[in-house]
């Protein structure tokens, strides 16, 4: 509605800031961490859990993501405090190793999946990864009192994907009514230079996997607004935190390239302290043909003349 009524109204729109220059100092960080299943870790099913960590918008500074995807990653952070705790005793310590991933650059075509992948299964790391029961990616998860999980191809009957859709809807109708869970079956277009949700980076790569958010597209602009702060009451307070945490600070990719970043060492630190094996992996762009490329100007101001 602004943009609309400045372009109707004859309004000059200036921005003064330098000229930008590529940056050479890029390395883009995706954090892993697990927790090993009560058994020969080897010979267990394997589940992984997905969220990336970056936000976007028309200007970066301003790009905070509170909900896309600051609460999916929040989500990953609670869950996996939660688990720690049950894989803590023998009597709740389940059959199954959970691995958990913090992904970079969700926001410019899943490139921290993609790159993270090749490691776990191109580079001879893929162990627990490559014959996972299924993935779940965390996207987006406070728009709407809907719960929406994202396939590509619908899980077979009676696989570990269908049991937790089954699981899921069970647990809504118990435990909160007004929440509404349905399954949306949308086919990877290979066609389109950017994939619709993140686990069609994993589906791709042949692995069980599905995106679950409160947004039934993958098309809505909540995605990717400077508008998405924080508008909600969140009670328990690890997850409050996380929220708090996530929303106060922008989170666009071009400015979470330093390795010492204080919100990834901050991630890092939370994940260490509940999980196992916690490593950091890094993707820098091809000097001959990168698939991406990050400026120095993320600032600047804007002046509106009529």
């Amino acid at each position: 509605a602004l943009l609309n009524s400045v372009s109707a109204n004859g309004y000059q729109i200036v921005v003064g800031t330098n000229q930008p220059t590529a940056r050479t100092d890029v390395n883009v960080v995706t954090l892993q961490g697990k927790l090993p299943g009560y058994g020969v870790e080897e010979k267990l099913p394997t589940i992984a859990l997905v969220a990336h960590y970056d936000s976007f918008g028309v200007a970066p500074e301003l790009a905070m993501g509170a909900d896309s995807n600051g609460s999916g990653v929040a989500m990953l952070m609670e869950l996996a405090r939660l688990f720690s705790q049950l894989y803590s005793s023998s009597k709740t310590h389940a059959r199954h190793n959970i691995v958990f991933v913090l992904s970079a650059m969700g926001k410019l075509n899943y490139l921290g999946s993609k790159k993270w992948l090749e490691d776990q299964l191109d580079g001879g790391d893929g162990g627990l990864i490559q014959d996972a029961s299924f993935v779940l990616c965390l996207d987006t998860l406070a728009s709407s009192d809907g719960l929406y999980l994202h396939v590509s191809k619908p899980p077979k009957e009676g696989s570990p994907g269908a049991h937790f859709l089954k699981e899921l809807k069970s647990v809504s109708e118990t435990m909160a009514p007004s929440v509404a869970v349905e399954g949306v079956h949308k086919k990877i277009n290979l066609a389109e230079e950017v994939l619709a949700w993140e686990h069609e980076r994993y589906s791709i790569r042949r692995l069980p996997a599905f995106t679950l958010s409160s947004l039934k597209t993958h098309r809505d602009m909540k995605r990717a607004t400077i508008q998405d702060l924080v508008e909600t009451d969140v009670e328990k307070d690890s997850l409050q935190s996380w929220v708090e945490l996530l929303s106060s600070q922008p989170r666009s990719a071009q400015l979470l390239v330093d390795k010492h970043n204080y919100l990834l060492n901050t991630l890092k630190t939370g994940m260490n302290r509940y999980l196992k094996e916690v490593k950091a992996s890094y993707l820098t762009p091809d000097k001959r043909d990168p698939e991406f490329v990050f400026y120095d100007v993320t600032k600047a101001l804007v002046n509106v003349y009529r």
